[in-house]
């Protein structure tokens, strides 16, 4: 058995490349993946031990709480944070834009208030969790010990159900691991998420309502399609580019939508099919 390439790391959206390009380079890298079985050797889930809920984080005691904005969050064993279950939805970022009257280009199609908010930059989403960190430490919800941000890189991989990578950054992290966010069979069936419509998955043309589509195992939706996330970390060493994880709507290649993909882009870029998902954690994480 011949060894799988590595992942070829395009970055369609990033600055300086056009998608079509990128994207038709991965349709042939793609080739290559043993499709519809499981390999021996590669990622199928994660394994991990379980791990109680941090009464520092959820304050009703549990392993679930939900915030002044209608957000759910539940601890995910294997990090120290609370996930959203699912993307930040329109309807929670027009809270922060009404309050702060920060600038948002919409997107070109409409969309619902329980769609995920698309067109924002890294700044906006970090701006957003520094809103709402304020917003619900003054209504008491939260302690000075607590804060919401974006997750990082690993705390994702975890969240998506990968075992322990090895590497200094998302970009060394990347690996020819074989498994997406719905399983190890290609390509997605219904009811694995919002991916581009060729696959066939879905009815939905642009942006879905969250939560619409079946939970992974730790109970969190859309990790894989829907739109790409913004992760906290630098995507390699030059620290030029944030790391995105997760798929789209406009995505149908396999490549593009493994488990352990990652691209990247500027601080700057926003795109209509680049979100963020929050994390609730400790105040003084991540380092």
């Amino acid at each position: 058995m011949k060894p799988l390439p590595a992942i070829v790391r395009f970055h369609p959206r990033a600055v300086g490349g056009p998608a079509t390009r990128s994207r038709s380079a991965q349709a042939r890298w793609g080739a290559p993946l043993r499709l519809g079985c499981c390999v021996t050797g590669f990622i199928v889930a994660a394994t991990l031990a379980p791990a109680a809920a941090d009464p520092s984080l959820a304050p009703s005691g549990t392993n679930a709480f939900t915030n002044t904005l209608g957000m759910r969050f539940i601890s995910v064993p294997g990090t120290k944070v609370c996930f959203s279950i699912w993307e930040t939805r329109v309807q929670d970022y027009q809270a922060f834009v009404e309050e702060t009257q920060r600038p948002w280009r919409k997107p070109d199609f409409e969309q619902a208030p329980a769609e995920p908010v698309v067109n924002v930059t890294w700044e906006d989403a970090a701006a957003f969790c520094d809103w709402l960190t304020r917003r619900e430490r003054k209504a008491g919800r939260l302690t000075d010990q607590q804060r919401y941000r974006l997750p990082t890189d690993p705390e994702w991989s975890v969240a998506v159900g990968l075992q322990a990578e090895s590497g200094a950054t998302p970009e060394d992290r990347m690996n020819a691991s074989v498994i997406w966010p719905w399983g190890c069979t290609w390509p997605p069936q219904a009811g694995d998420g919002n991916y581009a419509p060729e696959l066939g998955a879905d009815t939905f043309r642009n942006t879905s309502p969250v939560g619409r589509f079946k939970p992974n195992h730790f109970g969190l939706c859309d990790l894989g399609g829907n739109v790409w996330e913004w992760c906290d970390d630098w995507y390699n060493e030059a620290r030029v580019t944030k790391a995105l994880r997760g798929g789209s709507f406009h995505d149908s290649q396999p490549r593009d939508l493994l488990a352990a993909y990652r691209f990247s882009g500027t601080m700057h870029l926003d795109n209509d099919d680049i979100g963020f998902r929050v994390v609730l954690a400790p105040a003084a994480s991540p380092e």
